[in-house]
């Protein structure tokens, strides 16, 4: 502020120094992470300074045994999940705005693979007037 030659705080910018930000790297586990994490379907390789961290990532069962797909148009995001085994998960589409606060969500459980594949087909259909 004294180089500025002034006493308005809001006139400084502070950066950190990139020498200390945290670098991260995920990946799939090696042979010797799976002994050290058994249950890990990633391993997230963190620094920071001279320090460094393995951390093991988990991905809940219930999310593992859904497909799930993401879409974007200019003016939602349009997620769509469906069980991996008909019967044995949750259907659904949901539509979030992108540049306002509509959310849509449709979602049906347990359908067998004709109500599943019917309800994906249905899904493609939705329009949604602005």
């Amino acid at each position: 502020m004294k180089k500025l030659g002034t006493t308005d705080s809001t006139l400084v910018k502070v950066e950190a120094d990139p020498s200390y930000e945290t670098k991260k790297n995920v990946l799939l586990p090696t042979s010797a992470e799976k002994i050290k994490f058994p249950k890990a379907d990633y391993v997230a390789h963190l620094s920071y300074r001279e320090e460094k961290l393995h951390m093991p990532i988990e991905i809940p069962a219930y999310v593992k045994i859904h497909n799930f797909r993401i879409d974007t148009t200019d003016k939602y995001f349009i997620k769509t999940v469906w069980p991996k085994v008909p019967g044995q998960g949750l259907t659904g589409v949901y539509y979030k705005g992108r540049n306002n606060r509509l959310t849509f969500n449709l979602a049906g459980a347990r359908l067998s693979a004709a109500q599943q594949d019917l309800a994906l087909k249905a899904f493609k259909t939705i329009k949604i007037n602005d």
